[in-house]
């Protein structure tokens, strides 16, 4: 019972020092509403990626490849179609360059004639070296992007929901007090 009297007796106290024309004017608009930029607006309309689905298209990515999982997590215009063309470009020289070797030819010569051993060795270890590359960047990209952006999507959430204290002069001796909550 104590503590309630100590309670009414602070706030009793405070109303009394509060002068009678500082309550009847009325508090101070509250500061203006933060703004946010377009990519803001975007990360927080697309939120976050939920667990299952990293994992899921983490696991389409690292399986199937060619951009597969970035489609999965909605990204591959972004970044997925990269991969699709870079991994069928690096089969395309890896092929060519092996049929280069079954022709006898080595593609570069003009009269059919074998020049240099028959195959094309370059375009076999370009394609075998572009397409490690590429599933190698692909695998990584799958599994860290959406961890990347779930970090972006909170940054913009705490840019866009702001709580400010804010203490306004109102007269001699006397002021108004609040909190403003911005989203």
């Amino acid at each position: 019972m104590k503590s309630i009297v100590t309670t009414v007796t602070i706030v009793a106290l405070f109303v009394a020092a509060v002068p009678a024309a500082a309550v009847a004017q009325s508090a101070p608009p509250p500061p203006p509403l933060a703004t946010i930029s377009a990519e803001d607006t975007d990360l927080l309309e697309h939120g976050e990626y939920a667990l299952g689905e990293r994992i899921l298209s983490g696991a389409v990515g690292t399986f199937f490849g060619f951009g597969t999982g970035q489609a999965v997590q909605g990204r591959w215009l972004d970044r997925g179609w990269i991969f699709t063309a870079g991994e069928l470009g690096s089969i395309g020289a890896l092929l060519a360059g092996m049929g280069s070797c079954v022709s006898g030819s080595d593609g570069f010569d003009g009269d059919g004639g074998s020049v240099g051993g028959g195959c094309n060795t370059g375009l076999i270890a370009g394609g075998v070296i572009g397409l490690l590359a590429f599933r190698a960047w692909e695998v990584a990209d799958v599994w860290a992007a959406p961890g990347m952006h779930n970090r972006k999507v909170r940054r913009a959430r705490s840019r866009a929901y702001r709580m400010s204290g804010y203490v306004t002069p109102t007269g001699s001796r006397s002021a108004v007090a609040g909190l403003s909550l911005s989203f």
